[in-house]
């Protein structure tokens, strides 16, 4: 499978997952959005620097006169375009991976202030007992 086919099946999974026609440049679009990203998902960075190069490298094929994925591919880009659809398909990439984290900081945020409510039950509870058992 060559760089083209790779980077338009991509493109698809990623008009279908974000439900919007531009595609990978709505993934960029969010990826450059989302400004907590990188420090919460190792590779962001890297990530979104290969999908602009890749993006970059597919408006060449397409648009300048003797541009060819012989002379603008390597075998690693189709394999990385590949490795990254993959990712999708399993939530495993950068945006994915970013909601999941996201999900877990608010989810122990709401679990604090539960717990301080249990210890002071718990500490109004054996006064009152301990003052029942005295009394």
């Amino acid at each position: 499978m060559g760089f083209l086919t790779s980077y338009k099946q991509l493109e698809k999974l990623c008009g279908e997952r974000l439900k919007d026609n531009r595609c990978i440049s709505a993934y960029i679009d969010q990826m450059k959005k989302t400004t907590r990203g990188a420090s919460l998902v190792p590779g962001w960075d890297a990530d979104l620097k290969k999908l602009k190069h890749y993006r970059w490298i597919r408006n060449q094929l397409a648009h300048e006169p003797g541009c060819t994925e012989k002379n603008m591919c390597r075998p690693e880009d189709t394999r990385w375009l590949n490795t990254f659809r993959n990712r999708l398909l399993n939530y495993r990439d950068p945006l994915s991976l970013y909601r999941k984290k996201s999900l877990e900081k608010k989810r122990s945020r709401s679990i604090v202030p539960l717990l301080i409510l249990c210890i002071l039950l718990a500490v109004i509870l054996t006064v009152l007992v301990w003052d029942t058992w005295i009394a």
